[in-house]
């Protein structure tokens, strides 16, 4: 399934028809130009086997993928490796990112490769603004 691209001007939520990772993604949707995932649980190799691809697909299908991870429990080297392809494939932006996962990332070094914001909000594209009007 190839998920919807995100209409840059519209803020309102367009929810997939179906989840690409039911079992550790909830709500998806477009948002200013960006595609947001929030993620839940732990992310590791159990949870993220058979699922990669899907994501990977998402990525590629968005400009901008941003990630909300303030329900991530836990992550192990398995979701630092998607992290990382996904940065490859999309525009990756990590919101809301808790301090234990921050953790991880410092102790690998992720976190100087990755972009992380500290709300969705913050993690989209800035708008850009309109140019002023003349007469």
């Amino acid at each position: 399934m190839d998920p919807q691209t995100p209409d840059s001007s519209s803020s309102s939520r367009a929810l997939l028809s179906q989840p690409v990772l039911p079992a550790v993604l909830g709500e998806q949707y477009a948002r200013d130009g960006a595609w947001v995932v929030t993620v839940r649980g732990d992310l590791d190799l159990d949870t993220l086997a058979g699922r990669r691809i899907q994501l990977e697909s998402t990525a590629a299908a968005v400009p901008v993928l941003v990630l909300d991870l303030s329900a991530v429990t836990f992550v192990d080297s398995t979701f630092l490796n998607v992290l990382l392809t996904l940065r490859r494939a999309t525009d990756l932006r990590l919101a809301a990112v808790p301090g234990r996962v921050v953790r991880v990332l410092e102790l690998t070094g992720a976190d100087a490769v990755l972009r992380l914001y500290p709300t969705v909000r913050d993690a989209l594209p800035a708008t850009v603004p309109a140019a002023p009007v003349t007469p």
